[in-house]
């Protein structure tokens, strides 16, 4: 009888082990099967194909086994990375405000280089390999508007300047870039043009590019900058200072008025922030140098 509870038991221990061992291979089996997800924000998972990590929307993944910060399961039929990442990166991470900025990004990792996407998934930089960023700031529109935060990249293409909630903004590559009061000059093939909001308003054909905000005229009364005379002064080597808009249009400014800001000497030969300056209380002030930068008279 003794020996009959002895087989019983085993034969229920064996059993029990066999068990075991088809959940194992069977999870096994599944995991070698599935898709490895790890959650990202807003949204997102990472996901991991032929060992390179990509990103697409949640709501396109079915999830099977849950691991915390870890799940496998598979991309829904009919759902691509059209909307995301193609899986094509060694690692991929969030980076919150970057550069000091106020735009949160996706960061690849691929051979040591990073590739910049902002929160759709698309690329900064046409998807190139990024060096550096900047976070350059807040940009508006004609009507004072917010547009937009933008950033600039630096790539072994050149410099781009995008806003950093929409890459598809593309503005570049640039062989450099200028950050003005209310504008940005850039560099191309060896010239310099202007940039206002989002658009390029002055061709890259000139040597010399100053921005000018004139409120000399109507600063009795504290009239809103708004209200202020605003001009892009741009010149090729050993030609006339020519005029232009905001919106680009040729505009003739005097000889007297070109004189006028011209005598104003650049506080300092480095690079700063003139919106810092602005907000200060400077009377007039010009930054840059005499080939670049800006000039601000409020009296």
């Amino acid at each position: 009888m003794e020996n009959i509870k002895k087989s019983y038991c085993q034969i229920i221990l064996n059993f029990s082990s066999m068990k075991r061992f088809i959940f194992f291979l069977v999870a096994v089996l599944l995991l070698s099967s599935c898709t490895h997800f790890k959650t990202a924000p807003n949204q997102w998972v990472y996901v991991k194909q032929d060992g390179q990590w990509g990103m697409i929307r949640r709501q396109f993944v079915t999830i099977i086994l849950p691991f915390g910060k870890n799940s496998y399961g598979w991309i829904k039929e009919g759902m691509s990375f059209s909307q995301g990442i193609e899986p094509q990166f060694d690692e991929m991470s969030f980076e919150p405000d970057v550069a000091g900025g106020k735009i949160d990004m996706f960061v690849g990792y691929k051979n040591g280089q990073k590739y910049y996407f902002d929160g759709w998934g698309n690329p900064f930089a046409e998807g190139k390999a990024v060096s550096a960023v900047r976070a350059l700031g807040t940009f508006f529109n004609d009507q004072g508007d917010n547009e937009g935060y933008l950033y600039q990249f630096t790539t072994d293409a050149g410099i781009y300047i995008q806003d950093g909630y929409h890459a598809h903004r593309v503005r570049g590559p640039h062989e450099d870039a200028y950050l003005c009061f209310d504008g940005r000059a850039f560099k191309q093939n060896g010239k310099w043009g202007f940039m206002y909001g989002n658009n390029p308003i002055v061709p890259a054909l000139y040597d010399d590019i100053i921005e000018v905000w004139d409120m000399s005229h109507r600063y009795i009364g504290y009239q809103h900058i708004a209200n202020a005379e605003y001009v892009i002064l741009a010149r090729k080597a050993g030609g006339p200072w020519l005029g232009f808009t905001k919106e680009g249009k040729r505009i003739n400014v005097s000889t007297s008025a070109i004189n006028k800001y011209l005598k104003v000497a650049p506080l300092d030969p480095q690079r700063f922030d003139p919106l810092a300056n602005h907000r200060a209380g400077w009377i007039c002030y010009r930054y840059g140098d005499t080939h670049l930068g800006g000039i601000i008279l409020r009296q």
